[in-house]
């Protein structure tokens, strides 16, 4: 009796490959340039999160106060009434936003690669 088939053996190279594939696709994200996309009714806005800056953007009700800091950012004010996007805590990972509803104003972590590949959702 033979201790390893040959099928025990694919399984066990396909399992180490994944892992192995696994552990490198997840650093490679966690390595990526971050940048802070900021959406409003006057456009499109794209921010580093290297420096620190306030930035004050105007809305038909006011003012919104967006903070970036040590590579997270915030909604530091806004004059919405229940300011649900300013008790949001810091967004600082791939994929995390806050929104302020009334205002239609959006922040958002995206990656700085624009190399538009196959990204995990695509693929």
């Amino acid at each position: 009796m033979k201790f390893f088939r040959i099928f025990d053996l694919f399984i066990y190279l396909s399992v180490l490959f994944s892992l192995i594939f696994g552990f490198t696709y997840f650093f490679s994200m966690k390595s990526r340039e971050k940048s802070l996309k900021i959406i409003s009714q006057k456009g499109e806005f794209v921010y580093s999160l290297d420096e620190k800056k306030t930035l004050d953007f105007q809305v038909d009700e006011g003012v919104i106060v967006v903070e970036i800091e040590d590579g997270k950012a915030r909604i530091l004010s806004s004059p919405c009434r229940d300011k649900i996007c300013v008790h949001r805590s810091w967004i600082s990972e791939l994929g995390e936003w806050a929104a302020c509803m009334p205002n239609s104003f959006m922040i958002l972590i995206v990656s700085s690669n624009t190399d538009g590949g196959v990204d995990a959702v695509s693929f």
